[in-house]
């Protein structure tokens, strides 16, 4: 069994984001170092991580296997949320892609609304901002982190709001 991972700060950041216990998909995994971390410290009860190309699934599973989790952690290839039911995730962590990526993913997903969610553009953080407020979300909290020469940031949403008559925004501002 390989020694337990250790997560760089702009993970670390994105767990903190996380109240254990919940179920979480990790959306573009790449190599499933989250996941693998948040088993292995018994953070999330279940884990899924997806990604739209074989080749990142395919290191992910060499992650899982090397930490003995093969079967613990749900593998889907899929783009962006479409392999997700709403049932299946409390959280949702979409992180390492560009900002306009994630608004892609989300434009249409109704149901993304209600769960906790972790988002860590690379590009366009602002722009990803100004669309989740103008999309109904709540204004998210932000997190910077530095890992060497670089500072990320990270928007975390709780909920999303209800405007007056309790209804909910809908997408695809």
């Amino acid at each position: 069994m390989g020694r337990p991972l250790c997560l760089r700060p702009r993970l670390m950041a994105v767990v903190s984001c996380i109240p254990p216990g919940h179920r979480v998909a990790d959306i573009g995994t790449d190599h499933a170092r989250l996941p693998v971390y948040l088993l292995e410290r018994g953070h999330a009860e279940v884990v899924i991580a997806s990604d739209i190309r074989q080749g990142p699934l395919d290191r992910a599973a060499r992650t899982i296997a090397a930490h003995r989790l093969t079967g613990k952690i749900g593998l889907r290839l899929c783009d962006g949320l479409a392999g997700i039911a709403p049932d299946e995730a409390d959280s949702v962590v979409i992180t390492g892609m560009g900002g306009d990526t994630i608004i892609e993913i989300l434009r249409d997903v109704e149901w993304i609304k209600a769960k906790n969610l972790i988002l860590q553009p690379m590009t366009h953080p602002d722009r990803l901002a100004a669309w989740l407020l103008a999309s109904g979300f709540r204004e998210p909290r932000r997190l910077e982190v530095s890992e060497g020469r670089r500072t990320y940031f990270i928007f975390h949403i709780e909920e999303s709001k209800d405007d007056e008559q309790g209804q909910r925004h809908s997408f695809g501002a």
